[in-house]
C-alpha cells in the first residue's frame, strides 16, 4: 500500500498499523480529500486513530486496489537477518535437523550468505453472489524452493522490508516466471477452490427454491385461467394463446433468476511484490550419492529450510530418496524393485539406456519394466535368453 502511494508522488507516513497518506493535487479530486489515515486493523483501543478500515468491502480500500491496478508497479523490499542468528554452525545445525535422507550418511558445511526472492502476489476475487463479500489472497511464491511459501511473515505489521540489502551479501534473481506464475495460479485456484464450490452449492440450492416458487406460482395461474375459461364457455383458442404467454414469462423469470443467482467468480491480480529474504547457502554432502554435493538454503527470517533438488523433476524435498543408482530423488520419483527391493528412478533408466546397455532397434521399455531397477530387467532378459 505504501509503495502504490509513492508511485503517485504521494507523502507517506507509516507506523504502528497506521498509514497517513498526503495526496497530490490530482489524487485530491479522485478521494475528495487531502489526506487519508488508513488503518491496516481493527483495534480495541477507543484512543486508536480514526481512519479507514483497509478491508475488503470498504469503497477506499478498493479506490487503492484501482490504483495499484493502474500504475503497475512491483514493489521491492529487502528482509534484515536477525544478527543473533546469523552464526553459520547454527544454519548447519537447522539443516541436519531436517533433513530426513533415511539412513544414509550425510554431513553439511554452511556456506555464504544470499538474498533469495520470495515473489507475494495479491489478488482480488468477487464471487458475484450478493450474500458472499469479495476478498484478497495472496500468494507467496519461494522462487528457489519452486513453491508456494507461508503468506504470515508478509502481513500487515509483520516481515519489516528495506529498500536496500545488506552490504556484503549477494541477491540471487533466479528462477522462471512464466513457470512460476503457472504455480501461483494453481496454489490459488487450490486455495479458493472449496468456497467456489460451497458458493456454487448455495446458489443452486437458492436457485432452486426460486425455480420451485416461480413454477408454483404460474401454474397457479394456468389453473385459475383454464378454471375462469371454462366458467365463462370461452374458445380453445384464446385459452391457448393465454397459457403460451404465461409460459412465456415464466421462462422469462426463470432465465432472470438464474441470471441473478448464477456466481460469477472473478479473479484480479492487483499486486505483486518481490521480497528477498536472508538465507545462508549450505552444502549438503553424500558421499554415496553420484553427485555427493548438493546446494540447500537456511532461512533466517522464518528459521525454515529449503533442501535439495530432486535428480528427476527439481523439486526440492527435505525427505530425500537415495536410489540404488547414487540418484538424489523426491518420494514422487522414487519406485521401489520388485526383485531386489531396492529403491529406483527414471533417471536409471536413462542412463541406462544411454550407455547402450538395451539392444540396438528393441522396443521402449514396457510400462511393466519400469517396475524393476534396469540392472535387475536386464539379468531376467539375459536369463530368459539362457533358457
Amino acid at each position: 500500500m505504501v509503495e502504490v502511494f509513492k508511485a503517485w508522488g504521494c507523502r507517506v507516513d507509516s507506523g504502528h498499523g497506521k498509514v497517513e497518506v498526503h495526496l497530490t493535487r490530482a489524487l485530491r479530486k479522485r478521494f475528495g480529500k487531502s489526506k487519508l489515515t488508513l488503518l491496516l486493523a481493527r483495534s480495541s483501543d477507543p484512543a486508536a486513530a480514526e481512519g479507514e478500515l483497509m478491508v475488503p468491502g470498504n469503497p477506499i480500500y478498493r479506490s487503492v486496489l484501482e490504483l495499484a491496478a493502474e500504475k503497475g508497479r512491483v514493489g521491492r523490499g529487502f528482509a534484515r537477518a536477525p544478527k543473533r542468528r546469523r552464526n553459520p554452525a547454527t544454519a548447519a545445525r537447522a539443516v541436519r535437523r531436517a533433513l530426513k535422507p533415511g539412513k544414509t550418511e550425510f554431513r553439511v558445511l554452511a556456506r555464504e550468505e544470499v538474498y533469495n526472492p520470495v515473489g507475494l502476489f495479491h489478488f482480488s476475487i468477487s464471487y458475484g453472489v450478493p450474500e458472499v463479500p469479495d476478498e484478497i489472497r495472496s500468494v507467496a511464491w519461494d522462487v528457489v524452493a519452486g513453491d508456494v511459501a507461508d503468506t504470515d511473515p508478509f502481513k500487515p505489521g509483520g516481515l519489516s522490508l528495506e529498500p536496500d540489502p545488506d552490504p556484503g551479501i549477494e541477491v540471487v534473481d533466479n528462477g522462471d516466471s512464466e513457470a512460476m506464475f503457472d504455480g501461483v495460479i494453481d496454489a490459488l485456484e487450490r486455495d479458493i477452490s472449496r468456497k467456489v464450490r460451497r458458493t456454487e452449492a448455495k446458489a443452486k440450492r437458492q436457485l432452486d427454491r426460486e425455480g420451485a416458487r416461480i413454477e408454483s406460482f404460474y401454474r397457479r395461474m394456468i389453473q385459475e385461467e383454464k378454471s375462469r375459461r371454462r366458467s365463462r364457455q370461452d374458445g380453445d383458442v384464446e385459452l391457448s394463446r393465454k397459457i403460451e404467454l404465461y409460459q412465456l414469462d415464466w421462462k422469462r423469470k426463470l432465465t432472470e433468476a438464474t441470471e441473478r443467482l448464477r456466481p460469477r467468480i472473478g479473479v484480479r491480480l492487483f499486486s505483486i511484490e518481490q521480497a528477498y529474504l536472508p538465507r545462508r547457502r549450505t552444502l549438503l554432502i553424500m558421499p554415496e550419492s553420484a553427485d555427493p554435493e548438493r546446494e540447500c538454503f537456511y532461512d533466517y527470517v522464518t528459521g525454515g529450510v529449503v533442501g535439495p533438488a530432486c535428480d528427476v523433476c527439481g523439486h526440492r524435498s527435505l525427505k530425500p530418496v537415495l536410489c540404488r543408482s547414487g540418484h538424489f530423488c523426491c518420494s514422487e520419483c522414487v519406485a521401489v524393485c520388485k526383485v531386489c527391493g531396492k529403491p529406483f528412478c527414471r533417471q536409471c533408466w536413462a542412463e541406462h539406456r544411454k550407455r547402450g546397455r538395451r539392444r540396438r532397434g528393441a522396443e521402449p521399455a514396457k510400462p511393466a519394466a519400469m517396475e524393476m531397477d534396469p540392472v535387475c530387467a536386464a539379468e531376467q532378459g539375459n536369463q530368459r535368453r539362457l533358457n
